[in-house]
């Protein structure tokens, strides 16, 4: 592949790691013919995303230099991992520092529960950006927290569409259906986005509102957003608490013969989900023996379920 251009390199190589290819990816970064601070960023995130910490910092620890996305890279890394004290430590490493990095580590305190930690990091920061106000918000809402996550939501004089879908996401965890629409109702069309439009719909679906999360997909196609891998998962979620397996059939060749995106090792075994809570063994198992990369462990547990519950 001698003509293909650093994106597209990097784009290969972040598929392989999304889905766990490991192999793959050192592959494919053996054969860039140049390996730009893209290349290398993107090194880093896929050991960090494929829970290799130790290649992840040697990736880092090699590189010939490196920018600001770097350091955030493996901040992300070590926060995303539990590792707060190195990720830490490599903050205060960094020649320029930005809010950007504190954003992973108050993302892993939330994670971990400890939303005062959180809290605690993000009213000590300079220069509060929005992504660390959206980042907070979810941390609230992961705690149990409404009413603090819609008290910063409110404080914020232009909430754009992270905050948003922060809210959105707050609001659907609290099982407040009502407030995530008034909220997506009230938000400007600009920040309707996709990731807006997949908080709403999974806010009915995790709801048990799969009707409305239909029809709401539906009224998303009707006004040109595009949806992505995230909204089929829900859509694909949605119709198999349903029991529409022959919906979410055609749900599920659309989203390559309508909207030109892959399946990836999640949506087909979304898909298997599907078809083995409504009984469908046989179609699940031909497309378990389809899939185009090793079945991951939900899919097997989906199939598995599906023989005990129906032979």
């Amino acid at each position: 592949m001698p003509d293909r251009g650093v994106v597209a390199w990097t784009s290969l190589l972040s598929a392989n790691a999304r889905n766990g290819h490991m192999e793959e990816v050192k592959a494919t970064f053996a054969r860039m013919p140049e390996h730009s601070l893209v290349a290398w960023n993107g090194m880093i995130t896929a050991f960090g995303q494929n829970s290799q910490l130790g290649r992840a910092k040697g990736c880092f620890d090699r590189m010939p230099g490196r920018n600001t996305s770097s350091w955030n890279a493996i901040i992300s890394v070590f926060a995303l991992h539990g590792e707060i004290s190195t990720a830490q430590q490599a903050f205060e490493r960094m020649p320029e520092r930005n809010s950007m990095a504190w954003n992973p580590i108050i993302h892993a305190l939330n994670l971990q529960g400890d939303v005062f930690t959180a809290r605690m990091v993000f009213e000590s920061l300079p220069e509060c950006c929005k992504v660390s106000s959206s980042t907070m918000i979810s941390g609230y809402a992961q705690a149990g927290h409404l009413d603090q996550a819609k008290a910063l939501f409110d404080s914020l004089p232009h909430p754009d569409e992270y905050a948003c879908s922060s809210m959105l996401q707050a609001f659907a965890k609290a099982g407040d259906v009502l407030g995530a629409r008034e909220t997506f109702d009230k938000m400007p069309e600009r920040c309707r986005d996709t990731p807006s439009w997949n908080a709403m719909l999974g806010a009915y679906a995790q709801n048990g509102l799969g009707e409305r999360a239909l029809e709401l997909f539906a009224a998303m196609i009707h006004d040109g957003i595009a949806p992505n891998e995230m909204t089929f998962s829900t859509v694909l979620h949605s119709c198999s608490h349903l029991g529409r397996w022959r919906e979410a059939i055609a749900y599920f060749r659309s989203l390559s013969e309508d909207h030109g995106l892959v399946p990836d090792v999640e949506l087909y075994s979304s898909m298997i989900d599907v078809l083995g809570r409504n009984g469908r063994i046989c179609e699940a198992e031909e497309l378990l023996a389809s899939m185009p990369f090793a079945p991951n462990q939900a899919a097997f547990a989906s199939l598995l379920a599906a023989c005990r519950l129906y032979q």
